[in-house]
């Protein structure tokens, strides 16, 4: 089925402000725009998710760019992954010496800790690992400590190119008092 056919062209210039990177003008011939359409089809069925008209902008797109070939450099991810290191294993040594179960992972400079033995196979599994009780606890002792992190899941976390080891240091001893005070 042709998601596409049913639009008049005042729907398709609408629909093409919403794609990722915003085309200048309407495909005219029938290959290209059957391209176009192809690729809209990703969109519409949501195997593609895109909202607002930021992924639209040109000069967002060209700062996107730009942050991948020049900030983002593959020796930037390599500080972003040891710092998500020694935050990961910071906080589990930090559990053992508390004498508390617990269990962590990363990825690149995403990771999270998560208070309990069984093992988050996915992100849901992370989420779900403490109570709503326990993340707003965890929540308030580190937002107290002058540590801004996610309300909903206040274990997780990204570094980032600003974050330093002191950075690192500074959460790790935060979440020992917390689960010290836990155990």
């Amino acid at each position: 089925m042709d998601l596409f056919s049913q639009f008049s062209d005042i729907d398709y210039h609408s629909i093409r402000a919403q794609t990722p990177v915003d085309a200048a003008a309407k495909p005219k011939e029938p290959k290209k725009r059957a391209k176009f359409m192809e690729a809209m089809g990703l969109v519409a069925t949501r195997r593609v998710y895109q909202v607002g008209t930021f992924n639209g902008n040109a000069l967002a797109m060209a700062v996107a760019r730009d942050n991948l070939q020049r900030v983002l450099t593959p020796v930037a991810h390599q500080g972003l992954e040891e710092l998500a290191s020694s935050l990961a294993s910071g906080c589990s040594d930090a559990l053992g010496r508390a004498g508390r179960s617990g269990h962590g992972a990363f990825a690149g400079a995403r990771g999270f800790v998560a208070l309990t033995s069984a093992p988050a196979h996915d992100h849901t599994g992370v989420g779900s690992a403490h109570p709503p009780e326990l993340s707003r606890l965890a929540w308030l002792y580190l937002m107290n400590r002058g540590l801004f992190v996610t309300p909903a899941r206040p274990l997780q976390w990204m570094v980032g190119l600003g974050h330093t080891e002191d950075d690192v240091a500074g959460y790790v001893s935060a979440f020992e008092e917390l689960v010290t005070e836990l155990a």
